[in-house]
Order: structure tokens, then C-alpha cells, then sequence
């Protein structure tokens, strides 16, 4: 088995990270459609508001007006979709919207988020 850990904010999902972590697990043996991704906490799309640059670096497409918003972890989820992964989950939690329990750097917050990631039988068998 193997487990993955990817961080992408808005630079690293424009350049579709999830796309080269999934290649990069189909080199060692991992077919797309037998992975299970889980898409954490983030900031949602409700509280992402972006400039118009970086709504086409993101879309390849013009934004509506000087500012839009996006949600990164719905369209991960779609590059996800469009590279083969039928196994996906998404937190609600927003690290905006759940400001006291989680840091947002579009909130001001300066602190550090932990994450924790564990393969079930590898867990068993230590």
C-alpha cells in the first residue's frame, strides 16, 4: 500500500498537483480508479475571492468582473475525477468560516495547521 500527502493552494492546484501525484502513484503500480482521496480543510468558496489573474491562471478563462470566487478543493476534486480517482471525499470545515478552530491567512491568522495521515493495515501490522 502507500499513503500520499499533498498541499495545493492556488498556484499548486492551477498546475494541477493532484494530476502529478496521481501519476506519480500510477508509476509505482497505484491505479487512479483504486485510490481514495480526501480532500481537507480549506477555504471555501464563498470566502475565496480572487483577482482576475488569478481566475484565468486557474481556469484558463476570463472572470466576470475584477473579482471572483472559487473553490480550490471543488475543482481538485475535478482533476481528481478527470484523472481516473472514483473515490473522493471532502471536509466542510472552511478555515475561514471555522475561524476559531483552524488558521486562515485570509482571516490574518499567522499560525500552522497539523496533519495526520494513516494507512489502516499498515497501522495493524506494526
Amino acid at each position: 500500500g502507500a499513503v500520499a500527502l499533498l498541499h495545493s493552494g492556488w498556484r499548486g492546484t492551477a498546475a494541477r498537483i493532484i494530476r502529478r501525484g496521481i501519476e506519480a502513484l500510477a508509476q509505482r503500480g497505484f491505479a487512479a480508479g483504486d485510490l481514495r482521496i480526501h480532500l481537507g480543510p480549506a477555504i471555501c468558496g464563498k470566502c475565496y475571492e480572487v483577482g482576475s489573474d488569478v481566475f484565468r491562471e486557474l481556469t484558463g478563462g476570463a472572470s466576470s468582473g475584477t473579482a471572483t470566487r472559487v473553490d480550490l478543493r471543488d475543482m481538485i476534486a475535478v482533476h481528481a475525477r478527470e484523472a481516473g480517482v472514483r473515490h473522493i471525499s471532502t471536509s466542510t470545515l472552511c478555515t475561514r468560516c471555522d475561524n476559531e478552530r483552524l488558521f486562515s491567512h485570509r482571516a490574518g491568522d499567522a499560525g500552522r495547521q497539523i496533519a495526520v495521515i494513516m494507512a489502516d493495515s499498515v497501522a495493524r501490522a506494526a
